[in-house]
């Protein structure tokens, strides 16, 4: 289900297969040159010593680092790169501002798995967001393969809306899954997808989409920038997590220019 496209606007293809699946996939879509900038740029992050970048207590290794884009000017960048913004303002029809930023790496062999979720059922309950017009990107740093903890996308599944929540049993976020005969039913309707490919490789997915990710018990690292963006419209309400969780600073994204991470 890749999808190719070599301006910044979708297709009409590629809208309807947005609508269809909840997903979209652009393998390869930054340049090695600019993963290498934020390669340079994650290092910057590790090295700080914030709030915002939460460690493993036993290793110290990183297991998240929120709102990078705040304090980090190559990260700004990245939240306005035309090849991510505009799709997104396309998808969401207008002005976005960003409702969370953050880095999250599975590192080889220790990096832990996700449950089957919906990201709106948090964005909903913990942040006060009204609706589902917003979506979640993926900027891939390393090579995602089969291996090395990739996401599952459950196609279609955001066409059920928000599905009723249990208690995790895994200590990291998010705090709420999926029954397991719930996703059960759904995967029988919508089967599995799992994108993967090279560093600068792009997902975007809808709120409502049921997701899910495996442990990393390969001896390669797998590294995601993700951006969650909401249409300005439908900025939360009532938040209950701290700042750099859930951004209440609302206004629009302006694009900057294709280069805008190789002049950082």
């Amino acid at each position: 289900m890749p999808a190719v496209n070599t301006s910044f606007e979708l297709t009409e293809q590629q809208v309807k297969a947005y609508q269809k699946d909840g997903f979209l996939f652009f393998p390869g879509l930054l340049s090695s040159f600019e993963i290498n900038r934020l390669k340079e740029a994650i290092e910057e992050v590790l090295m700080s010593d914030r709030k915002e970048v939460d460690r493993e207590e036993a290793t110290n290794q990183l297991r998240c680092a929120f709102a990078c884009h705040t304090y980090n000017e190559t990260f700004r960048r990245l939240s306005r790169h035309p090849k991510i913004i505009e799709p997104v303002r396309q998808l969401l029809a207008g002005e976005v501002y960003m409702h969370q930023f953050s880095i999250q790496p599975k590192v080889a062999f220790v990096g832990e798995s996700w449950d089957w979720h919906q990201d709106y059922s948090a964005w909903q309950e913990l942040d006060g967001m009204p609706d589902t017009r917003a979506v979640n990107t993926g900027l891939f740093i390393d090579e995602v393969n089969q291996y090395n903890g990739p996401l599952y996308f459950i196609p279609g599944s955001h066409r059920y809306g928000l599905q009723r929540a249990i208690k995790s049993k895994l200590r990291r976020f998010p705090a709420t899954c999926l029954e397991p005969e719930k996703v059960t039913e759904l995967i029988s309707e919508g089967g599995i997808y799992c994108p993967q490919g090279p560093p600068g490789s792009l997902w975007i997915f809808h709120p409502n989409l049921v997701h899910a990710s495996a442990e990393n018990l390969s001896p390669w690292n797998r590294t995601i920038i993700t951006q969650c963006f909401a249409h300005v419209d439908n900025a939360i309400r009532a938040p209950t997590r701290p700042e750099w969780v859930a951004q209440t600073d609302f206004c629009p994204l302006a694009p900057m220019a294709e280069n805008c991470l190789l002049d950082s």
